[in-house]
């Protein structure tokens, strides 16, 4: 597949850097869709098939995808159609075609050879562009860590794998035996207990 060339002069069109809180932004909304459940083996307790919590992963795929066409569009300033996530949704914001991506997949190759440009202000905005774009990179792999820290947090995963276990009978048995336990008399009725036994 054919890759798009990278001119000195669509560097000296580029912006140079993305503001912090729209990369904090970008970042946000990339983690989120760059995310998906893996669904992870049942127990067979008894009769009973519970399955266990869901654990989530990245999607590496994706989440290259939305870095490209961020590059694309906000550092190179370049238009595209971006796609649908399934069939059932509106086209997602930055999230480029596989095989446009692929057309600038070696896009950092190519600012890195005209860093060495004789032209000064090409080469120091190449170093801008890709300084700025690295820090962007890094925040969305920050983001996306801290998700999965948060939906695959094993405290809250063991107790919904405690309450899917704990069956309707289990819950039954449970409560008979707390009917069964010995009532403690309260002071009105010990009162009235000593009452009746000095009569």
């Amino acid at each position: 597949m054919e890759k798009v060339t990278i001119t000195e002069q669509d560097i000296l069109n580029a912006n140079a850097s993305i503001p912090l809180t729209k990369k904090w932004a970008l970042a946000k909304y990339i983690a989120e869709w760059s995310l998906e459940k893996n669904n992870v083996a049942v127990v067979e307790k008894g009769k009973d098939t519970i399955p266990l919590p869901d654990l989530y992963q990245r999607r590496t795929i994706l989440e290259t995808q939305f870095k490209i066409g961020v590059f694309v569009h906000e550092y190179m300033g370049r238009e595209f159609d971006p796609v649908h996530e399934s069939e059932t949704d509106a086209p997602v914001t930055y999230l480029m075609a596989a095989d446009e991506a692929d057309q600038w997949s070696n896009f950092e190759a190519q600012l890195d050879r005209l860093k060495r440009s004789k032209t000064p202000d090409v080469a120091n905005k190449c170093y801008d562009i890709l300084n700025d774009y690295h820090a962007f990179v890094r925040m969305v792999s920050i983001e996306i860590e801290q998700e999965l820290q948060v939906r695959n947090d094993l405290l809250g995963r063991a107790a919904w794998y405690l309450a899917a276990t704990v069956s309707k009978a289990a819950s039954d048995e449970i409560r008979a035996a707390i009917e069964k336990l010995p009532k403690e008399e309260s002071a009105e009725e010990i009162a009235e207990a000593k009452a009746v036994e000095t009569v």
